[in-house]
């Protein structure tokens, strides 16, 4: 199975004329009022700029003003708290990934349900991830990766965009399927990720490949794989981590 950094728009209510209408009846015009986007990671990284470029293209469309707002903090909790908590009109919405799943193992105290106090709305993209190591890095690929952190546990290190999200978990997930221990550094988002690594504070970025594919591409960094079922087209020439390392397929 590939993992994929899945995107879920979630609601705080029905979207409004969107939603199910009896038959024959007239659909309300939507929106209404102001719809706004809350992004539960901080600015900078890849769900920032695609969430962006939708609200753009949605308020040409639907003539209508839609606002984004960051809310990072608790790998994506603090910004799920704010919709829940949110007026349900149909106006407020979610731009999550699939690490809405993954909170409620992580904080037992976290303040709401996501299957009873979100609603979903529509999986709009899906995106690979992958393991990036820096140009000078002694680690030429995955299988390398592997045999530095087995012989040496804890001394690699991974940055992630925080914990409990994606790009934590995908890692995380891969130490466990690959029998190695690696030392997880958590980030403030994919900006904070993108410096601390560029500046040589962690080993490893992992990433969906929308933030590692341009440093990749300019020579910043190399991704030592993708976290597809297979190799994805983009970096024909970049292995999967099934192929690279047979036996460490994971889905998140």
């Amino acid at each position: 199975m590939a993992l994929h950094r899945r995107n879920l728009l979630l609601g705080a209510a029905a979207l409004g004329g969107l939603a199910a209408n009896p038959a024959g009846a007239q659909p309300e015009a939507w929106p209404v009022r102001q719809p706004r986007f809350v992004i539960p990671f901080a600015p900078g990284g890849g769900q920032d700029v695609f969430w962006r470029l939708l609200a753009e293209r949605l308020s040409r469309r639907l003539r209508a003003s839609f606002i984004v707002e960051n809310k990072g903090g608790a790998g994506g909790g603090l910004g799920a708290q704010e919709v829940v908590r949110a007026a349900p009109d149909g106006d407020t919405f979610l731009t999550t990934t699939s690490s809405i799943a993954i909170l409620p193992a992580l904080y037992p105290n976290l303040g709401f349900d996501p299957l009873r106090d979100l609603q979903p709305v529509s999986l709009v993209p899906e995106a690979s991830m992958g393991f990036m190591v820096r140009p000078d890095s002694p680690i030429r690929d995955l299988v390398g990766l592997v045999v530095a952190a087995k012989a040496a546990p804890g001394r690699v290190t991974y940055g992630s965009s925080g914990t409990g999200t994606t790009t934590h978990m995908a890692a995380a997930l891969f130490g466990v399927k690959a029998g190695m221990s690696w030392q997880h550094v958590p980030y403030g988002g994919q900006g904070q990720l993108i410096s601390g690594f560029l500046a040589g504070d962690v080993d490893v970025m992992s990433g969906d490949l929308g933030t590692l594919l341009p440093h990749h591409r300019e020579g910043r960094g190399r991704v030592v794989a993708v976290t597809a079922s297979q190799r994805v087209g983009l970096l024909p020439d970049v292995p999967s981590v099934t192929e690279a390392v047979p036996g460490t397929g994971i889905t998140i």
